[in-house]
């Protein structure tokens, strides 16, 4: 069976999706009788009692016609006997289990009320959680947008794609390329999901008759929900904090739900005074040029299109980008007069502009500014790549749900513009320090042994006199705390480990289930997930341990190994650290092994293949800004140098230090391994880039994104080429992983100018 559900996008009807049929039971009913329905909810929480109230005095709706979808073969499992008698459980034949059609994230829409869950989600580095997943797809926000609409709400963990961290240390930031109103993101992992799910039952009973007939009808039972969601939620107290981030996160706390006030708001809504809608459409916008300014195989940011959220992605090395937004197609379902109110909802306000086009402001337009990774709160830990702006429209009662307009950027490149705004250079290849100080005891004996090694002399000597004996004094007491740290921290990894075992057996066993029908497959799975549910505790408990141990540690070791971290940290963020430690590092070089000579010599061949200048020894090195001055990406190459002669030289015991490079989708960015340095001219036109891609010799392209081949005595571009981009599969590096590589064109090119005041001049396709 299909439905249309209606879109704005060029004035037509434009979505098409596929619905799964279900009985036909409204979600309302006419009662002649108490004992004609089951009871609308059980149990004596005063959620309950409050529903059981207004049920017997016939101003809630109930459950009856509403349907549970649990999508996770009852992993995260609602009790819908035990709680919701009225409501009706989804059912799956054996053939649609055979081919997974009950399993992971929803990908139709149902017939009839619907609200369902999966706690099922890969690893961030391997596609990541449901919402990731469904946000990545080509048509993933037209489907959700049909759910939205089409009274379905789902329920997805964020698993690893929100957390604190980068790298999988602790977590990895930000992963969600975009943020909707059409589902909810819950923060954490298995089960996270089910309070929101028990929050919305209750709240779709709540509802008067009428009112969830009128909403079920209009399409507008889950926007209102979603509203109802956000404005009870217990973090938000007022109207302007509803208006701001703070209600509006990519994943949501399910310790922020509050379904009493929620049932309480929505038995509220009167059917004559329903809240509205707000939708957006793109009118215009800027785009990227393939080969110019974007370098992906695909030069298309398109996230997705529809009337609750636009969303992109910036693969432009544009610093700034330009929409103009149309909101009139907004509804109220009363016809009433709307109020237009538009903000940032994440990202740095300071770069964004939104400026009306008419005195509603129903229409704008908005310029944003590049969004670099940032905390998503000011004095939050956890940091994200993505920028949102919010619609939120008023019908004098009610305010709307966002409709979401967001930019998501790359985490792996790092630009910098001068003081005109104009871009300097984009490497593609950014990383960060892993640095951890396991055990501050190894590095206390090791500075105080007798004699002292040549390595051990030369980082007391970095470190000076002074600062070493502080840290031999606070860090003494240390050594004995350390040893049980060093104990918890062993079990700790032991117990993740036989977690981890456990978890990736129970993912072989379901995929098995689900292709056989042999009962054995079945009960292994079900034992898998019990033996992995008790070795979930044993490592909640190892990691309680390591807590406890290091809590143990005396203050003064801590704030001596927090010196020592903060000091290492800052080495290694330091550009001429090198240069600055000459005479310390090259006796260490002259003792050090071949191997560990080799890796250095190969460090500092980088940095002249990505264009730095080398100095005036082999420790020294300019970049393009000159006077001591770095870009970005000079400063992570610098560091990339000094976590490399650090290691191979300096060798300190218990510090566990990498660069790594900070881990993208490389589904939505393409790996770029190369640098562009960008020029202009004293006027400030653009007139190209010089590429380093690690190599002896660098690439000069044209401000039309040509390979020059020959240029004028003034530097100007006489012939050219075109560029043909393609990913380049490597051992180990294929398909999405795969780098993208660029080579040298079939299609020649001259240029011709209209005068010496002309720089830039226009390419002529030669014959």
């Amino acid at each position: 069976m299909e439905r249309r559900i209606p879109s704005r996008r060029g004035g037509a009807t434009c979505l098409l999706l596929a619905v799964l049929a279900l009985p036909q039971v409204p979600g309302w009913v006419e009662r002649s009788g108490a004992a004609e329905v089951p009871p609308i909810a059980l149990g004596n929480s005063a959620v309950a009692r409050q529903l059981q109230e207004w049920w017997a005095e016939g101003t809630a709706a109930g459950n009856i016609g509403d349907f549970y979808d649990n999508r996770d073969r009852l992993h995260s499992n609602l009790q819908v006997r035990q709680l919701f008698p009225q409501l009706t459980r989804v059912e799956y034949t054996t053939n649609e289990v055979k081919l997974n059609r009950d399993f992971g994230p929803a990908t139709r829409v149902h017939l009839g009320v619907t609200v369902g869950n999966s706690s099922t989600a890969r690893a961030a580095t391997e596609g990541g959680g449901n919402a990731r997943s469904l946000y990545a797809r080509a048509d993933g926000l037209d489907l959700l947008h049909g759910q939205y609409r089409g009274n379905n709400l789902y329920v997805y963990p964020e698993h690893q794609d929100h957390d604190a961290g980068w790298n999988g240390h602790e977590g990895y930031g930000d992963l969600i390329p975009a943020n909707t109103p059409y589902l909810l993101v819950s923060q954490g992992s298995s089960t996270s999901d089910l309070p929101f799910v028990r929050a919305a039952v209750y709240t779709l009973a709540a509802f008067r008759p009428e009112t969830k007939k009128r909403l079920t009808d209009a399409g507008l039972l889950m926007p209102t929900l979603q509203m109802l969601f956000r404005w009870c939620a217990t973090n938000v107290a007022s109207e302007a904090e509803y208006l701001s981030g703070k209600a509006h996160p990519t994943a949501f706390d399910p310790s922020a739900i509050n379904t009493l006030r929620m049932c309480g708001m929505a038995h509220d809504i009167q059917p004559d005074n329903l809240p509205p809608l707000a939708q957006i459409e793109v009118v215009r916008e800027d785009r990227s040029k393939g080969g110019v300014d974007s370098f992906d195989t695909s030069s298309s940011e398109l996230i997705g299109d529809s009337p609750g959220a636009v969303a992109r992605l910036w693969r432009s090395s544009a610093m700034s980008r330009r929409l103009v937004i149309n909101a009139q197609g907004s509804i109220d379902p009363q016809k009433r007069p709307l109020k237009f109110h538009w903000t940032v909802l994440r990202g740095d306000t300071n770069q964004v502009e939104i400026r009306p086009m008419n005195e509603a402001s129903s229409i704008v337009e908005i310029r944003v500014g590049w969004p670099r990774r940032r905390p998503v709160v000011d004095g939050a830990s956890l940091e994200s790549n993505r920028l949102d702006i919010g619609l939120f429209v008023h019908n004098g009662t009610w305010w709307s749900p966002p409709a979401f307009v967001t930019w998501f950027a790359s985490d792996r490149e790092a630009r910098t513009v001068d003081e005109r705004g104009r871009l300097v250079d984009i490497g593609y290849f950014a990383g960060s320090t892993f640095l951890e100080l396991a055990e501050l005891g190894l590095l206390v004996e090791w500075l105080k042994a007798e004699p002292r090694s040549a390595q051990a002399t030369a980082f007391a000597q970095m470190l000076g006199p002074a600062e070493t004996a502080l840290l031999l004094q606070d860090a003494s007491a240390a050594v004995p705390a350390e040893v049980s740290v060093s104990r918890a921290r062993t079990a700790r990894l032991a117990a993740d480990k036989e977690f981890r075992t456990t978890q990736s057996a129970l993912r072989q066993a379901d995929a098995a289930s689900r292709k056989s029908t042999d009962p054995f497959l079945a009960k292994q799975a079900v034992e898998l997930r019990q033996r992995m549910q008790k070795q979930w505790q044993v490592r909640k408990d190892a990691e309680g341990q390591l807590q406890a141990a290091l809590a143990a540690v005396p203050e003064t070791a801590q704030d001596a190994r927090s010196r020592m971290v903060g000091r290492l940290r800052e080495w290694m963020e330091t550009p001429d650290l090198a240069s600055r430690s000459k005479a310390i590092l090259d006796p260490l070089l002259s003792g050090a092994v071949a191997s560990a000579r080799q890796k250095i010599t190969n460090a500092r061949a980088r940095l002249l293949g990505f264009g730095l200048e080398a100095g005036n020894d082999d420790w020294s090195f300019r970049g393009i800004l000159g006077d001591g001055r770095w870009t970005e990406c000079e400063r992570q190459l610098m560091t990339e140098f000094n976590v490399t002669w650090f290691i191979q030289l300096l060798a300190v015991p218990g510090l566990e230090l990498a660069y790594e490079a900070r881990f993208m989708d490389s589904n939505l960015f393409a790996p770029k391994p190369w640098r562009d340095v960008y020029r202009y001219d004293e006027s400030g036109t653009a007139l190209g880039w010089r590429r380093y891609s690690g190599g002896a010799s660098p690439a000069e392209f044209s401000a039309d994104g040509l390979l020059v081949s020959s240029k004028d005595a003034t530097g100007r571009p006489l012939e050219a080429v075109d560029v043909v981009y393609q990913r380049a599969p490597q051992p180990g590096l294929e398909g999405a992983a795969a780098p993208v590589s660029w080579k040298r064109g079939s299609r020649a090119y001259v240029y011709l100018y209209d005068g010496p005041e002309d720089v830039r001049g226009r390419p002529l396709e030669s014959r």
